[in-house]
């Protein structure tokens, strides 16, 4: 009979070693939906910005226009306020797409680190497969 901790699955501690390996496969499982939940959840929030962002550009663009339509002759002309709108876009787009890599990245790193100490923390020396 083998009382080893490595796992077999005969053995006064067998049972014991059934659960960890268990309770490691659901944690995992657990930190892996969560980890997909927060995923979803970003994109979906990507989604959100980038129509508010097209919103607010159509509405600044628009409102250029009504500044030209209204004084048509007046100087300085608008397109540098134009130019301005369009590089405004530009800078939003990058810093949204920045902002969202940088989330995907954090949750994909902490979902690692999760799953690592959840291993090593419930199941030292056994494989928890």
């Amino acid at each position: 009979m083998s009382t080893s901790d490595e796992g077999g699955a005969g053995g006064p501690l067998g049972p014991v070693c059934a659960l960890r390996r268990t309770v490691t496969r659901e944690g995992v499982a657990l930190q892996r939906d969560v980890e997909q939940s927060l995923l979803e959840e970003i994109e979906r929030a990507e989604n959100r910005c980038r129509r508010v962002r097209l919103s607010s550009h159509y509405a600044a663009v628009r409102g250029v226009d009504q500044v030209e339509t209204l004084h048509p002759d007046e100087e300085p002309p608008t397109d540098p306020l134009y130019d301005s709108v369009g590089r405004t876009f530009e800078i939003l787009t990058d810093l949204d797409d920045r902002a969202r890599e940088s989330a995907i990245t954090t949750v994909e790193t902490a979902a690692t680190l999760s799953e690592r100490l959840t291993r090593q923390l419930l199941s030292p020396g056994l494989d928890p497969n």
